[in-house]
């Protein structure tokens, strides 16, 4: 099966968000996708998902360099009317994420950072490196409540948690080398390895203070 575009005039996502009416948000999406069988050949898919009145957009392109064995992602996401992200979500915040990242698989960097406006944000960096025996992820995320987050989420967590993560899988096992929570006074870590068709939390070891 070969697909080079997909449109979709009207897409209508419907959610009833606590509210007695139903609220209809509708949208146009568009994928267009250049990825050919060849392996030597360079690949791209590129995605819209556009708001039909003013509702926000969400866009997404990736491509794949075989030179390099690299990959480069572009994404963005813009929903500004607070109306719009109440009926889908029950918070009243305009939205705004955006996602970047470029380089070889091996050693693969990018970011994410994401906001609900004057209610919370986010930042979080992330590398990826990947070779035939394993795979290999770090990132520390940043996320800062603003003042129109609840004064009890904000007086708990002094405002911020941030999580640090480094994890590799290796032989169907997952190894976590660095795992580790704060919110204000509140800090955990977890460390472990555990095959991962069986990861759960018991099997970790979670260091509290």
């Amino acid at each position: 099966v070969s697909l080079d575009q997909l449109a979709v005039d009207r897409l209508a996502i419907t959610s009833q968000a606590g509210t007695e009416a139903a609220n209809t948000t509708t949208f146009s999406f568009n994928a267009d996708m250049n990825w050919p069988r060849a392996v030597t050949a360079a690949r791209q898919l590129n995605l819209a998902l556009t708001g039909l009145n003013g509702e926000g957009e969400a866009v997404l392109a990736l491509a794949y360099d075989p030179n390099n064995d690299g990959f480069t992602l572009n994404g963005q996401v813009e929903v500004p009317d607070p109306e719009v992200m109440a009926s889908l979500t029950g918070l009243p915040h305009p939205l705004s994420v955006t996602l970047a990242g470029e380089g070889a698989i091996a050693n693969w960097s990018g970011a994410i950072a994401a906001s609900l406006d004057q209610f919370v944000t986010l930042e979080a960096p992330v590398s990826l490196a990947v070779d035939r025996d394993a795979l290999q992820l770090d990132t520390a995320l940043a996320m800062r409540f603003e003042r129109e987050a609840p004064a009890t989420i904000r007086q708990v967590t002094e405002g911020e948690v941030n999580l640090t993560l480094s994890a590799q899988l290796a032989d169907d096992v997952i190894k976590f080398t660095d795992a580790s929570l704060s919110a204000g006074p509140l800090t955990a870590t977890l460390v472990g390895r555990v095959p991962h068709q069986e990861l759960t939390a018991s099997q970790l070891t979670l260091e509290a203070e």
